[in-house]
């Protein structure tokens, strides 16, 4: 059984990593590891991790981008992706240990003007992103530097912002929000090579930012099934959820925190973690871009078994 997103943050509860003008990342490594654009002038890429040991100092790396990075964690190592800086290309590097980064490798094939995406499924590396004919595209690499051939993810879908990708336990999945005024979600699943036809994601959303989607893992140990939870921005910036079990049909959407007068409020839209990190297996993290100080904040939230 899964359960709606249930946060109670407080101001005191939240935990700033820096200050960002983009949707921060977060993915696993070494505990939870996060990566932001700097403020407005400041086109850095910018890195912090949390951990038992606590929160470690933000340090800036060698790459900038003029819009927010994308994480995943890959094997015994981190890959950060970024649109380069006045740049539409793609940039990939990777750290086994999250501050000393491998030379970038450009994306073969990448053209956008949005934030990548990735995802890992048997131990390959997925990158998407929104083409400048608002198509949404994908390829992926073995080592980081080789690229494969770049496919038209999901003929039949088309995105006015940047995709989400993730992986469940049978293959990889995006979601993205529609076209110009268009602000529902969708999504489909990539397995054998194929993409499936869109769907309908969460219905009722009404999104403003691109979604962030992460495999809704279920039970006391959060197995990876097919289930898939989204999260994204809504009119007066309110950060909002759903979920969808095996198979089933979309649950929600709610507000995050659920039933708080005062919700999670983020300017470019949220992003999502959702794993055992060895003391609570219900934990899911959140990291935000905050509407009106330009901090970026993270907070956790506890699932019910």
């Amino acid at each position: 059984m899964l359960a709606m997103l249930a946060f109670t943050p407080s101001a005191s509860a939240y935990s700033m990593l820096g200050q960002s003008s983009s949707r921060p990342a977060i993915t696993v490594f070494n505990g939870e590891f996060f990566a932001w654009k700097g403020v407005t002038g400041d086109n850095s890429i910018w890195t912090a991790t949390i951990n038992r040991n606590g929160q470690s100092v933000a340090k800036s790396m060698y790459a900038r981008t003029d819009i927010g990075p994308a994480l995943a964690g890959w094997g015994n190592r981190v890959a950060l992706a970024w649109k380069g800086d006045q740049d539409s290309r793609i940039y990939v590097a990777t750290s086994g240990d999250g501050t000393n980064w491998s030379p970038p490798s450009a994306v073969t094939g990448s053209n956008t003007l949005n934030m990548p995406t990735m995802a890992v499924f048997d131990n390959v590396l997925y990158v998407a992103w929104r083409g400048p004919d608002s198509g949404l595209y994908m390829t992926w690499t073995l080592d980081g530097t080789s690229w494969g051939a770049v496919q038209h993810a999901v003929p039949d879908g088309g995105s006015g912002d940047a995709p989400s990708l993730t992986a469940t336990n049978t293959g990889i999945a995006m979601a993205w929000r529609g076209l110009n005024s268009d602000s529902r979600l969708f999504y489909s699943r990539y397995a054998n090579n194929r993409w499936a036809p869109q769907q309908i994601a969460a219905p009722g959303a009404n999104s403003l930012s691109p979604p962030a989607l992460v495999p809704a893992r279920s039970g006391p140990n959060l197995t990876l099934g097919t289930g898939l939870r989204l999260a994204w921005r809504e009119t007066e910036f309110r950060v909002m959820s759903s979920y969808m079990e095996e198979n089933g049909p979309w649950k929600g959407p709610v507000g995050v925190p659920n039933g708080a007068e005062t919700p999670t409020r983020s300017l470019t839209g949220p992003n999502l973690i959702a794993y055992n990190n060895g003391d609570d297996p219900r934990i899911v993290w959140l990291t935000w871009h905050d509407h009106l100080t330009d901090r970026v904040l993270n907070d956790q939230s506890i699932i019910p078994s």
